[in-house]
């Protein structure tokens, strides 16, 4: 760019570019980028390419309606925009969609190592990531805070009461319980 940065978008188009179709593109460029790579790519034919990064880190979910398909990184996302979550996403899978469907292009690969984050924290609470609600996995989080810190004798002898920001609460309510 005019300023000396690397535009990450412009880098990883030509990645793509280097070789003959989209599946073998994308591959590469995520073989390539020391990092994780999730994308979704709008064709000249209305299509939509979404590929997982190799890893899995960032979900994609695939939701339908009657009138076609859409493509989220949320499972939350679907619902609010009218859709039903209906396909995850394996790691490193790319598949094309369609108003008519979704067609694999690459299957997924078996290493999967799915951000903790967002169950931690940037997780929409209504949104579910492998199968597992946010709430619920941050709700498991306090408790097991707090089994670990009485096995190791830690426990402190005197309840707190704060404000407690959004994701911190049901971690909190799991560690209370």
């Amino acid at each position: 760019m005019s300023s000396g940065r690397v535009n990450a978008s412009e880098l990883v188009a030509a990645l793509i570019n280097q070789k003959d179709d989209f599946v073998s593109g994308i591959l590469h460029a995520q073989d390539e980028i020391d990092g994780s790579l999730t994308l979704l790519i709008l064709t000249s034919k209305g299509e939509i390419i979404a590929a997982r990064d190799k890893v899995g880190r960032l979900p994609v979910v695939i939701g339908k309606k009657a009138d076609g398909y859409c493509v989220c990184m949320e499972s939350f996302a679907c619902i609010k925009l009218g859709f039903t979550p209906c396909y995850n996403l394996g790691p490193g899978e790319i598949v094309k969609i369609t108003a008519d469907g979704c067609e694999q292009l690459a299957v997924p690969g078996d290493k999967m190592r799915v951000c903790a984050f967002m169950w931690t924290y940037y997780g929409y609470p209504n949104s579910n990531y492998e199968g597992i609600n946010v709430e619920v996995m941050r709700c498991r989080n306090g408790e097991i805070m707090a089994r670990e810190e009485q096995n190791a004798g830690t426990m402190p002898d005197v309840d707190y009461i704060a404000g407690v920001p959004d994701s911190g609460l049901p971690h909190a309510i799991g560690y209370a319980n």
